[in-house]
């Protein structure tokens, strides 16, 4: 997040802070965390999808939308959010999916059979309900939350073992075996942080 934003580079094996990074240390926390967040949604190195290493395909040519696109409609969402009440996570994909706020994942109907957990024919996305946005949609939307905006205290989160903590998934991958679809399953509850006066 760093590098995205800016703040650092590498040199050699380490990472060193850049001017704007020195100048960051002294400046006001809620400024360079913005900074940072909206550079990532613009910009970040690494799709959020590929954290979820359950769905498989993620690779396959032509099959993924563009992930600056994607971020932007969950930082939309965010955006929109009222600051410091919790919102159950599938309220948000509830209010989400309502207000037209919907980070695609796949390209066209027929990438989604590129997308798969477990057996590649069998456990493709493609087929009618496999896809549903709780596993493809709700799963990045998680991922970006916890991996991106609640470390940087865009979000506070509620979170539990991620192992039977979400089932929507079984009733097609069941055959998987998998413990959970991905390890954000636990993600409860998100709260928008207020903004410090």
């Amino acid at each position: 997040m760093v590098q995205a934003g800016g703040l650092a580079n590498l040199s050699g094996a380490k990472l060193q802070l850049t001017p704007k990074g020195r100048r960051a240390l002294l400046a006001p926390t809620e400024e360079i965390v913005r900074e940072v967040w909206d550079r990532w949604i613009a910009r970040g190195l690494v799709d959020e999808l590929s954290r979820i290493e359950h769905i498989k395909g993620q690779r396959s040519a032509n099959v993924l939308t563009a992930i600056g696109g994607r971020r932007q409609l969950v930082g939309t969402a965010l955006s929109l959010l009222p600051p410091d009440e919790w919102m159950d996570i599938d309220d948000l994909f509830t209010w989400m999916r309502r207000r037209r706020l919907d980070p695609k994942i796949e390209r066209s109907v027929r990438a989604m059979f590129h997308l798969h957990i477990g057996h590649p024919e069998h456990g493709s996305l493609g087929y009618d309900g496999y896809g549903e946005w709780s596993i493809l949609q709700g799963r990045y939307t998680m991922a970006l939350l916890f991996e991106i905006a609640a470390p940087l205290g865009i979000v506070d989160v509620r979170f539990v073992d991620p192992v039977g903590a979400r089932t929507d998934y079984l009733k097609h991958f069941a055959e998987a075996e998998l413990p959970f679809l991905s390890r954000y399953d636990g993600l409860r509850a998100i709260r928008v942080n207020a903004p410090r006066r």
